[in-house]
């Protein structure tokens, strides 16, 4: 029976020691797998988060080089809708009661071009991860893109104790003001309105062109004016330089021109 009752202690006892051994080496095990992972997870996001900023400097310029292509559109037809039919004198588009600018459509067909040269610049990235479709629009002249679905982002990595899968989510998006890429709006409208009083102030002058050009003063524009016919021609154009494609890729200043009856 002793003996018997020495074995049941010692086999109790053998026991006893692999559960500690075997808690112990789990539990060191378990600490060594969080290393690993918080490890494999600091260089996989600090991998993640420069593809992230290699891609919002790539939104940020896709956004102005948009702006500035949408902002040439309207310029290159005056700011008004050609459906309306309206006249042309000399290549110059006729401004008149029937035929001006009209903000409303002004900022719809910004939000309409800026939509297709944005897309554009989204495909040609070269992570495909990134190409995805971004909902644009322009509230209190701040023009807003933001990814319509998240980026999901993965990666494998293995230790010597096991693979791990991690992935993050990433919702890329962009808001700027449309001032600060020097695009104002506005402007086709007054510049409408700029002239059309200056013409009534300069009808009696002698030399209304004269009388024009050193009544109509614009922040954001040089311009030219000359009388031919029976027509004010004007040629408006920014101070600022943009980049913009007409046949070809240019970086100059965008123009405005337009006719009035004298």
């Amino acid at each position: 029976m002793p003996i018997n009752k020495n074995a049941g202690i010692f086999a109790a006892l053998m026991i006893l020691s692999m559960i500690i051994f075997m808690t112990t080496a789990w539990f060191a095990f378990s600490k060594t797998n969080e290393k690993i992972k918080e490890s494999i997870n600091i260089s996989v996001l600090s991998d993640i988060y420069k593809e992230y900023d290699r891609f919002s400097f790539y939104l940020k310029e896709s956004s102005e080089l948009s702006a500035s292509q949408a902002f040439y559109e309207i310029a290159k037809d005056a700011g008004i809708n050609l459906s309306l039919e309206c006249n042309t004198y000399n290549n110059y588009i006729i401004w008149d009661v029937n035929c001006k600018p009209d903000s409303l459509f002004i900022e719809q067909k910004f939000v309409d071009e800026y939509n297709k040269t944005f897309s554009n610049y989204i495909r040609n990235y070269p992570n495909e991860n990134f190409i995805i479709r971004f909902d644009n629009k322009l509230e209190n002249k701040e023009i807003t893109s933001e990814a319509s679905s998240p980026v999901i982002l993965s990666s494998e990595e293995k230790s010597s104790f096991a693979t791990y899968n991690v992935s993050y989510k990433l919702s890329p998006s962009i808001k700027a003001s449309l001032e600060s890429y020097n695009i104002h709006l506005e402007d086709f409208g007054n510049i409408y309105s700029s002239i059309i009083r200056e013409k009534e102030n300069c009808r009696n002058d002698e030399d209304s062109v004269s009388c024009l050009k050193n009544n109509i003063v614009l922040e954001n524009w040089q311009f030219d004016a000359r009388k031919e016919g029976s027509y004010y021609l004007f040629k408006f154009t920014t101070k600022k330089y943009f980049f913009f494609y007409e046949n070809e890729e240019k970086f100059a200043p965008i123009s405005v021109n337009v006719a009035l009856a004298v």
